[in-house]
């Protein structure tokens, strides 16, 4: 092989350096399946095969440091027979579930989000035969075949592997040029870019420049299979093939999904059995409707709609909209109701309600638009406008009272349909976005960027990997715009990344801690300013995890290497304020934990201040809670960096706690026991 290079600069095939083997393609191979397609490249042959399925079947993975789903599956197989051997096929290779990932890997950024495309897609890559690069080969195959299925694709995808012999880069490698050569470079992707890469080295190491010289070689290479791909089938299908199970798509606020399921499933199992159709009801508010049939999934989709409206339509005329529409329409036609001066009786006002519970017979109640006055002196309600009115009076959000507004009849509900379905699309995008960059932050962690920070990470903090992932802490990689020289990263470098999440487990912001001597006067974390998704005041670190624990307590403490610490022991039932203050968005999220609260704040005067001040504010609303005494020094990540699982949770400092019928008494008597209660508390806690 070194010897006909020397003599006649050819390979052992009598290509060049930088010559492909010729390409074999077939689009649609297979008859009923729906999607096929065979790439062939000199004597390596694949096969991919294409299956389209509902959501629901999308795969869990559980690894050795989490659980997820995969919405794309990819099946590699590599039958002896592919090598022309008879050796006996039971179950699958290392080689083949490496080889999987890989070309999995390169179309995970791919194939859109279920948001776009809500279906499950499984690809399997057959290898009819190998002389070489066949996983390579199964990108090319399979990007084929997603394009004829009709998969949107972001872009087609194709692969190389690149091979070194003499200090000279091959394109394209056979087999024996991968056994005998000193490099196999396996680069797959876009016209746009790289996807996926995996890289063999057989010799002492290769150089940067013939490193950048290979990513050259791969996009030449790259653009050459790209543009016979094309050649077969340019984009992909603008439908699904006709056996593939239809879908549709589409939201219902999170407080009408209940009108779909109905009480113990009634509603949604008896759709089911009248349609045929499968009904799945996502958390965040869309509803997913499968058929194989087009007139019966519109049919479901229609009674769907209707459930929905006939509910809330007949709710509204027989319960509290009838008075309340009579009254506003006076208004807006300039009639009167009650007095000439447009104002109403606490009593006619209230029958919206179904019931006359406010006796006040006083012209009590005042509409007014003009003079943008809407109030009910009675019961203290006062706004400028009639949709903050009817939020305040039926004690619900504004933007369910526009709702409900709209339903009387006053305009279109299809508007705030449409601009709710937009704003949800808008959020997950962001939320798209944020959980892409947590990636990376937790990426530059293995980069020579984040060794500072992994060591204080693992050394300093003795947190083994799996608590890492956990928390998805990353670090900050420094990013420039060489043109102005602006930097693009809000945090500077080199700080420990924290992910924030919501209640609903979905990543709204990031805090970034400083590793090493802080400056006097500086503070050790700085967080990302709030927007319309992200309010710092209104989250608690750790909220989602615990939420699913099924302890009947839960640790309410300050920092997050509080809970950090505390969740190293094995106590993962545990919340950090981020601070010393408890909002009332806060509250509210206690409140849905309906566990008791123990309070384990710092042992500082601001700690104990806090502990006195969360402890009223808990009890104001009757939430069941318990404090640690202030007698210990440090905070609880100190603590815990000294105790045992057993000795913190079994803490004989721990006081009885304050039951309901204290909070009761507080609550009716709260003038005059207050001072009481604060003195108590503050006594307790040191």
């Amino acid at each position: 092989m070194r010897k006909l290079w020397q003599e006649k600069q050819v390979r052992l095939d009598g290509r060049g350096a930088e010559q492909i083997r010729p390409l074999e393609i077939k689009i649609d191979y297979l008859p009923n399946v729906h999607g096929s397609a065979v790439f062939a490249r000199g004597e390596t042959k694949v096969l991919s095969v294409i299956t389209v399925g509902k959501i629901s079947e999308k795969q869990l993975v559980d690894s050795i440091f989490n659980r997820f789903h995969k919405y794309f599956i990819h099946h590699y197989n590599f039958p002896p027979f592919a090598v022309n051997e008879m050796a006996s096929y039971r179950s699958v290779s290392r080689r083949e579930i490496g080889h999987g990932e890989l070309v999995e890997k390169t179309f995970d950024y791919l194939i859109p989000s279920t948001e776009l495309f809500p279906y499950t897609v499984r690809a399997v890559s057959e290898v009819l035969s190998s002389d070489g690069s066949s996983s390579q080969a199964s990108i090319c195959a399979t990007s084929l075949s997603l394009m004829a299925t009709g998969v949107p694709l972001t872009r087609p995808a194709a692969g190389i592997a690149l091979g070194l012999f003499e200090g000279q880069i091959y394109n394209d490698i056979n087999g024996l040029e991968d056994k005998l050569g000193e490099m196999d470079f396996k680069i797959a992707g876009t016209e746009k870019g790289v996807c996926s890469l995996q890289l063999d080295v057989k010799n002492q190491g290769i150089s940067q420049a013939l490193i950048k010289t290979s990513f050259e070689k791969a996009r030449q290479a790259r653009s050459h299979l790209l543009k016979e791909m094309k050649s077969h089938i340019y984009h992909p299908r603008p439908n699904l093939p006709t056996q593939v199970i239809k879908c549709r798509c589409f939201y219902v606020e999170k407080e009408k999904i209940g009108l779909v399921i109905g009480s113990r499933g009634k509603t949604i199992n008896q759709l089911t059995e009248e349609t045929g159709s499968t009904i799945e009801v996502q958390n965040d508010g869309y509803i997913l409707v499968y058929h194989q049939e087009e007139d019966k999934l519109e049919k479901t989709c229609q009674a769907i709609k209707k459930i929905i409206k006939g509910e809330t339509v007949g709710k509204l005329a027989s319960s509290r909209g009838g008075d309340f529409k009579r009254a506003y329409d006076a208004t807006q036609t300039g009639l009167t109701y009650g007095t000439p001066t447009g104002q109403f009786t606490a009593h006619e006002i209230h029958k919206a309600n179904g019931e006359d519970y406010n006796p006040d017979k006083n012209p009590s109640c005042s509409f007014e638009p003009n003079r943008k006055i809407f109030t009910c002196f009675t019961c203290g309600f006062k706004a400028s406008d009639i949709f903050s009115f009817w939020a305040q009076y039926q004690k619900i959000t504004l933007e369910a009272a526009a709702e409900e507004i709209g339903q009387m009849g006053y305009f279109p509900l299809s508007i705030l349909r449409e601009k709710k379905q937009e704003e949800q699309k808008e959020k997950n995008k962001v939320f798209y976005l944020l959980s892409l960059i947590t990636e990376i932050y937790q990426h530059n962690l293995l980069t020579q960027a984040g060794r500072e920070v992994l060591k204080y990470l693992q050394i300093e903090r003795q947190l083994d990997q799996k608590t890492i992932d956990h928390f998805g802490l990353g670090v900050t990689n420094l990013v420039l715009v060489t043109e102005n020289n602006r930097v693009c990263d809000f945090f500077p470098t080199q700080h420990l990344i924290i992910p924030l999440t919501n209640s609903e487990s979905k990543i709204v912001a990031f805090a970034a801690r400083k590793i090493g001597e802080i400056p006097t006067g500086e503070g050790k974390y700085k967080y990302l300013p709030s927007y319309q998704y992200y309010q710092k005041s209104s989250l608690l670190y750790n909220y989602p995890t615990a939420k699913k624990n099924r302890t009947e307590e839960c640790y309410l403490v300050e920092g997050f290497f509080d809970v950090i610490s505390l969740h190293k022991l094995g106590i993962e039932n545990c919340l950090a304020l981020l601070g010393t203050n408890l909002s009332e968005t806060q509250i509210k999220l206690l409140i849905e934990l309906k566990k008791r609260i123990i309070l384990f704040l710092d042992s500082d005067k601001a700690g104990r201040e806090a502990a006195v001040n969360v402890a009223v504010k808990l009890l104001l609303k009757e939430v069941d809670c318990e404090v640690i005494k202030g007698n210990y020094e440090g905070d609880p990540d100190e603590i815990c960096q000294q105790q045992t699982k057993e000795k913190v949770g079994n803490n004989p400092q721990r006081i009885s706690r304050f039951v309901s019928e204290m909070a009761e008494v507080f609550r009716k008597f709260k003038p005059s026991i207050y001072d009481f209660l604060i003195t108590k508390i503050s006594s307790l806690v040191g």
